[in-house]
């Protein structure tokens, strides 16, 4: 079995190393007072476990599993430290005992790894099979090939427009990514961005992005054009390398652009983690001009409190606000019309994402809601499309 602290790193920004130490060997005891004679539990890193258990029914491992983070779960009550504290697992049914002891634990983690996400939440029991061993190849084709996928630009910018609702015109956009891969085709996001995520390249692939974005930026302004602002995603990987944001810096340095056509866009998951380091590095992008944008707002526990401490520029509203078509009045409505007045109460841009349907453009546009993004208007195009678009727009 491979064990795997969920969140252990903003356990560490939030509480401190000695605190996250603590963290760990309540977790290694929890483990280990549940062990049967026999049966090992070794640290194998930080917050990585490994276990080796007598076989069983699934039944009853299910229940160990299910005990062990029970425990946990119950340390962070007892402790006032939040229910961020989870163990994730992944399971390995040794068939040939000859196989060495690394190779298994190594098989284990990459059934955690596969079996992280069901449905929005970690699975209890994520087995290793043959499946996951084509998936792991394939996890390894596109790792390895990365760092040349970024020499031969392999990588294309899209870009989807936000429109602004009085006069419907296109205001901003959001840089996105698409892989176009030698022999697989174009590779949508949802088919790479996991895997880089997983294997930390992502953050080369985000500076890819920004510089790409700058590129874009630069040859409208060359050819005497006012672009609207464009908003990079950032991974959370980024905070794991303190002063990440001069990365970004550097490389909008080597261009001439003003700051606040640069927007960077951080989930509402990320700022949760530790509100008070990501203030700062909000206060360092404010310095140099950058605009600073809350992804996925309304998918997280604290929403209220984040936007009462963190001095964003523009809040976007989660696309699951608008999945579906909804009545005015409903439940729906009044919540997103009273999300809209406190946001701009507050002097942030309000940015509704994955707005498809005409009844609730009306509907944001009466509320007062800054812009819009989504297939209603556009589907994310490549960045010489918007350049036409915008050309169009402007009679140029």
């Amino acid at each position: 079995i491979y064990v795997n602290v969920r969140n252990f790193r903003a356990c560490i920004s939030r509480f401190g190393h000695v605190q996250a130490e603590t963290i760990l060997r309540n977790i290694y005891n929890a483990i280990d007072s549940n062990l049967d004679e026999g049966e090992i539990l070794c640290r194998l890193e930080r917050d990585h476990f490994s276990v080796l258990l007598h076989t069983q029914d699934l039944y009853n491992l299910r229940g160990r599993l299910s005990q062990w983070s029970e425990t946990v779960r119950k340390f962070g009550t007892h402790s006032q430290i939040p229910q961020m504290i989870d163990l994730r697992y992944g399971i390995y049914l040794v068939a040939d005992l000859r196989m060495p002891v690394k190779s298994m634990i190594d098989t284990a983690n990459l059934a955690r790894l596969d079996g992280e996400y069901k449905n929005g939440k970690t699975a209890i029991l994520p087995i290793y099979d043959q499946t996951i061993g084509n998936k792991v190849l394939y996890h390894k084709e596109l790792t390895d090939r990365l760092h040349q996928a970024i020499s031969e630009q392999e990588f294309i910018i899209y870009l989807q427009p936000k429109y602004e609702l009085t006069t419907r015109t296109i205001a901003g956009a959001e840089a996105l990514v698409r892989w176009q891969h030698p022999s697989r085709g174009l590779l949508v996001p949802d088919m790479f961005i996991p895997i880089l995520e997983d294997s930390g390249q992502i953050r080369e692939l985000d500076l890819y992005v920004f510089r790409k974005t700058c590129e874009w930026l630069q040859d409208l302004i060359d050819i005497g054009f006012a672009p609207p602002p464009v908003s990079v995603n950032l991974s959370r990987y980024h905070f794991i390398k303190r002063g990440f944001i001069q990365d970004f810096i550097d490389i909008w340095q080597e261009f001439d652009i003003p700051a606040p056509l640069l927007e960077l866009e951080f989930t509402e998951t990320m700022l949760s983690e530790n509100m008070d380091e990501f203030q700062k590095v909000v206060n360092h992008m404010h310095t140099i001009g950058f605009r600073c944008s809350m992804d996925d707002f309304g998918t997280g526990f604290s929403s209220l409190n984040m936007l009462c401490r963190l001095s964003v520029d523009t809040v976007k509203l989660d696309k699951q606000f608008f999945r579906d078509e909804f009545d005015i009045p409903s439940k729906e409505s009044i919540t997103i019309s009273h999300v809209i007045d406190l946001i701009k109460a507050l002097k942030m841009t309000v940015v509704a994402e994955g707005v498809e349907h005409g009844a609730q453009v009306e509907f944001l546009r009466s509320q007062g809601c800054d812009l819009v993004q989504g297939f209603f208007f556009s589907k994310p195009v490549p960045a010489e499309h918007l350049k036409t678009m915008l050309m169009e727009q402007n009679q140029i």
